[in-house]
């Protein structure tokens, strides 16, 4: 059978390596490929004939002018080709097309012309709120605190808080009894604001977590299996968190992981990995807002048995502590847009 004069591309893909892409297609009939560019876009001209005395426009004609190769990595004709093209800048565009030979045969210009931007590699960045004085994020803060004899649980999970702040050196999430049975005294909720808008609009998120350095918590859990969880969260101001936050917290989960009381980590760092409403809930252009709450009670507005003065919360240095040294952390992976 005599080698093939056609050749299509059924399928090409891409991937970002270090300094470059790579670059796979498909073709139809064993060939041997390589990928030809250039740094600038092709001179697209036509050119005049003359039919039948009459002047006419040819078809487009596209010249390359001055072109670097790049070979495929296989050896000899195949239907699957590779390409490594390195040796790219960040934010570059280059044009290329794919050119083919066969036994005793080239076949110039028989694709049309592609372009390619480098955008560079996947990076991970992380953030931190801003300490004090804040200016664009901040951490921190509220307290619904009532009297020695406390209230129903409804009044006090609704609210209003006693106490709210963000400048303070650590934050709480739990809840406490008070004397008279079923009611209850105190209620803890913590805030984290993340300035991430250096990421850009066009940035794709590819995975993220929290990290919370513990600093303290309760001698023992009097209810067992209450946990620490990531939600939602609106406070009014980005700088700084004020009384009426108390109720500007979700119960919508932005993290699959529970921290139960007994696994939290005093001295060491607490991780939450975002789930993908989590990673959605990324502000790549502004400022993004987590909530930090009790999970089994709190969350769920569940009141657990009553038990006379008794508490259970976890705690974490805020980035007021050691200038910001065990400062709360987003951990971002993201492919720039």
């Amino acid at each position: 059978m005599p080698p093939p004069k056609r050749w299509t591309i059924l399928w090409i893909g891409q991937a970002l390596i270090p300094g470059g892409w790579e670059i796979r297609v498909m073709t139809d009939v064993a060939v041997h490929l390589q990928l030809i560019w250039r740094k600038d876009p092709p001179w697209k001209h036509k050119k005049v004939v003359i039919d039948r005395g009459i002047a006419m426009w040819e078809d487009a004609r596209f010249c390359m002018g001055k072109r670097f190769i790049v070979y495929q990595e296989e050896e000899g004709d195949t239907r699957n080709h590779t390409f490594i093209w390195t040796g790219w800048e960040l934010c570059q565009t280059h044009y290329f097309h794919f050119q083919a030979t066969t036994p005793g045969m080239v076949q110039p210009y028989p694709t049309p012309v592609f372009s390619k931007h480098y955008i560079g590699p996947p990076r991970t960045v992380t953030f931190r709120p801003d300490p004090h004085p804040e200016r664009t994020c901040c951490d921190g803060g509220v307290e619904a605190s009532i009297g020695y004899y406390g209230v129903p649980w409804a009044n006090l999970w609704s609210g209003p808080a006693k106490n709210a702040s963000a400048e303070g050196a650590q934050t709480t999430a739990g809840f406490g009894s008070g004397d008279t049975e079923d009611y209850w005294r105190y209620m803890w909720r913590g805030f984290l604001l993340f300035d991430t808008s250096s990421i850009g609009k066009g940035s794709t998120i590819l995975g993220a977590h929290l990290r919370l350095r513990g600093s303290g918590k309760t001698y023992s859990d009097p209810w067992d299996y209450s946990q620490a969880c990531i939600v939602t969260a609106w406070p009014l101001n980005n700088a700084t968190i004020i009384l009426a936050d108390y109720r500007n917290i979700g119960t919508y989960l932005l993290s699959s992981t529970f921290i139960r009381w007994a696994d939290w980590k005093v001295d060491d760092w607490n991780e939450f990995i975002l789930n993908a409403p989590g990673e959605n809930n990324i502000n790549k252009t502004g400022i993004t807002k987590f909530g930090v709450r009790e999970a089994r009670y709190d969350r769920a507005n569940r009141a657990p048995v009553w038990q006379q003065h008794k508490s259970v919360y976890v705690q974490w240095w805020c980035a007021d502590y050691l200038l910001g040294q065990f400062s709360p952390e987003l951990v971002v992976a993201y492919q720039p847009g």
